[in-house]
């Protein structure tokens, strides 16, 4: 019993000439600092609960690329690019025009950019156009159309490009973005102009298999009747 116990420890402290009064001290500080030691070791695990609780949720990664590419990373703003389009059928041209750039990624030390546009049409990539290089900026103005000769039955085919560059005089330009306009998903009943966020550059340039010619499909035809007239 406990009555047992402290009449022991009585008992012992007489025996080495301890005060009785010593021997409660004694145990209430021992209660009191085990009181001490079981609080902090709650405060800590409160503290700790609630850190856990305070942290943030960690940000998606978000896909950069197109539906079949295979990086991603964490979506970084690249600015974004007015442009406009006007196809003429009776004359087969098409009008791009590359109007402002807003908010461009900074590409150089000082925080700025020397950007310029390049302008080509795939899958030809026949021709290519550039702009003016305008110096430290992150928002252009260029105002510069450029016409592409595109025959009408050629629109759903093609695909107008247009890539912001950051200048570098003794270095490779550094590509900021790129739009890549389907020609064939264009209302060409108005001229469009509008504002798109710039997305990062493709990989590589994806040419659509061209469609078999007439010819090629006689030739065909011809080619199997003498194989068939053989084989007979």
């Amino acid at each position: 019993d406990e009555g047992d116990e402290l009449s022991v420890g009585v008992e012992l402290c007489a025996r080495v000439a301890v005060p009785t009064w010593a021997v409660y001290v004694l145990a209430a500080v021992g209660a009191v600092v085990f009181l001490l030691v079981v609080c902090c070791v709650c405060a800590c695990c409160f503290r700790s609960r609630r850190k856990k609780r305070r942290q943030k949720p960690p940000e998606p990664l978000v896909n950069l690329r197109s539906p079949g590419g295979q990086s991603k990373g964490k979506l970084q703003p690249r600015g974004k690019l007015l442009y406009s389009l006007e196809f003429n059928a009776a004359l087969s041209e098409l009008m791009v025009g590359v109007k402002q750039a807003s908010g461009l990624k900074a590409m150089d030390v000082g925080g700025t950019s020397d950007p310029y546009v390049k302008v080509y049409l795939l899958p030809d990539k026949t021709k290519t156009c550039e702009t003016k290089v305008l110096k430290n900026t992150l928002n252009a103005t260029f105002n510069e159309t450029f016409t592409f000769q595109v025959r009408p039955e050629d629109t759903p085919f093609s695909t107008a490009v247009l890539q912001v560059f950051d200048f570098d005089r003794f270095s490779k330009h550094d590509i900021i973005g790129e739009l890549r306009l389907k020609l064939g998903q264009v209302d060409w009943n108005h001229v469009i102009e509008e504002w798109r966020d710039l997305n990062e550059p493709a990989d590589m340039e994806v040419r659509p298999q061209p469609k078999p010619s007439s010819r090629s499909r006689i030739f065909t035809t011809v080619r199997r009747t003498v194989l068939n007239g053989t084989s007979q």
